[in-house]
């Protein structure tokens, strides 16, 4: 691969797509919080023969994404 520079091929960012990045960013922690924490609330609910578990943990999973957001993104 002659020709291309090393910087084409180690995964830098263009300029232009930053806000895009961060804003991809901010989608999968709002996906994966709730989908952990939910995960983790069903196990307790098939554990302890519950039905408050998962709900429980899609609501923590929600307010911890949204901390962790506020705390990377939101302060300058």
């Amino acid at each position: 691969m002659t020709g291309q520079s090393a910087d084409s091929h180690s995964g830098n960012q263009q300029p232009g797509n930053q806000g895009e990045s961060i804003i991809w960013s901010i989608v999968g922690t709002l996906l994966a919080g709730p989908a952990l924490y939910g995960l983790i609330g069903y196990g307790v609910d098939r554990l302890l023969d519950t039905a408050a578990g998962l709900p429980i943990g899609i609501v923590v999973g929600f307010v911890l994404s949204f901390y962790i957001i506020y705390k990377r993104f939101g302060q300058d």
